[in-house]
């Protein structure tokens, strides 16, 4: 179950994604209804498809888990918070950033290193289970992340140990000032900046900075997307060496070679990234291939689109909205 201090939950599921073996469907994890409803259908399989399956728990006997949660089904909860206005994960970290309130804590958890990639997600410390799975259908996978030194910095990460995470809650949005109609409580957006350490120069705060993580590019598994990994990493309960049944994940590095985009300089080097939040706006997105505004929207920053293959490489926006 959820803590007690989320305000609602919206609903309860089982984590599905894409069978382990599997090189298509999707790389992320959902939080799958436990009451379908079925809308048009064709019945029975059907090789023309994509397909989605249960995720179980590829713990084992680490000492960190329960060794009886190996093999089971996942669950999941999706809460609403109210008086929150924006929320982030902080991977290698199990205290949160000054204003910012812990929601839950947990460790980081994805696909094994040599299946195929899922995502880097955030599991909870005290995990449940569904009852009555305990039978091995190896279906989407969670095994416990090792760091593995070389473009992440050892120290401060250790080789082998499981870095975990504060998990997911905003800073508070208090209401505006009771009479005056239309002043709104704060509210606010959160944001990765990649390859920078600092935050743009438009009302932004610095929440903190680190390190790019992701897996490494001859790895068929891990976790699919990049994060933002903390430069002061905390160790909850870990398993020390690097064993084989887990999942990896490495620093990031630029291959931008002599391309009169960025300085030939910038090649081979470790990629920073800054995590940063902006109150008074509601809303962020990305706009790839476009270095101007949309009406209504704020541009809070420029970056380029590593584009592998080509000769071009198109820019990108971040844009905000109030």
């Amino acid at each position: 179950m959820p803590p007690l201090y989320f305000d609602k939950v919206l609903f309860l599921g089982h984590v599905g994604g894409s069978r382990h073996t599997y090189r298509g469907g999707g790389s992320n994890y959902v939080c799958l209804t436990r009451d379908p409803i079925y809308a048009k259908y064709q019945s029975g399989f059907q090789s023309s498809r994509s397909r989605i399956f249960g995720a179980e728990y590829q713990t084992h006997s680490t000492g960190i888990y329960p060794s009886s949660l190996h093999d089971h089904d996942v669950p999941c909860a999706v809460c609403h918070v109210t008086k929150r206005a924006s929320q982030m994960m902080v991977p290698g970290r199990n205290v949160c950033p000054a204003g910012w309130t812990r929601e839950y804590k947990g460790y980081l958890m994805a696909e094994y290193h040599n299946h195929h990639r899922t995502m880097y997600t955030c599991m909870d410390e005290a995990p449940d289970y569904t009852r009555g799975t305990h039978a091995n259908r190896d279906g989407a996978l969670f095994y416990f992340v090792e760091g593995e030194c070389g473009s992440l910095p050892c120290k401060p990460y250790i080789a082998g140990r499981e870095p975990g995470v504060p998990g997911q809650r905003g800073t508070a949005g208090p209401a505006g000032p009771k009479g005056i109609q239309g002043e709104s409580g704060k509210v606010g957006v959160t944001y990765i900046r990649w390859g920078k350490k600092t935050c743009p120069n438009t009302g932004a705060t610095l929440v903190y900075e680190g390190y790019v993580g992701g897996a490494s590019y001859n790895h068929r598994g891990e976790g699919s997307n990049y994060v933002c990994l903390t430069r002061n990493p905390i160790y909850a309960k870990y398993q020390s060496g690097l064993q084989d049944d887990r999942s990896r994940i490495f620093g990031a590095e630029y291959q931008t070679y002599s391309t009169g985009i960025y300085p030939s300089s910038l090649h081979d080097h470790d990629v920073p990234c800054a995590v940063c939040h902006v109150t008074k706006r509601a809303l962020q997105m990305m706009v790839p291939g476009r270095n101007g505004c949309p009406a209504g929207w704020t541009r809070d920053r420029v970056q380029r689109i590593p584009y592998g293959g080509e000769t071009r490489s198109p820019s990108y926006d971040v844009y905000l909205r109030g």
